[in-house]
């Protein structure tokens, strides 16, 4: 299962870094970073997608979400601001 949950945007053009300082991460584009906490020896639970122009961050949880549970019903849907997508 895999969520992506909307966090909170910055200040469009800041360094995302200055923000979330314990991530590490990598520019990608000149307009999207990508942030992720593991080595790559390590398995990654998730990962943080910014849009360096805008300031707009989502989530992307792989497995078991922020709350540590699978979801059963297996279908698309919308919590609050995390869009959930199963695939089994």
């Amino acid at each position: 299962m895999i969520e992506i949950e909307k966090l909170k945007d910055i200040p469009p053009g800041d360094n995302p870094f200055g923000h979330d300082q314990h991530l590490m991460g990598k520019t990608i584009a000149t307009n999207l970073t990508v942030m992720f906490g593991t080595f790559p020896q390590q398995k990654a639970s998730y990962i943080v997608i910014i849009n360096t122009e805008t300031g707009e961050r989502i989530k992307i949880w792989f497995g078991p979400g922020h709350n540590g549970e699978w979801n059963e019903s297996h279908t698309p849907r919308i919590i609050e601001n995390k869009y959930i997508l199963d695939n089994e």
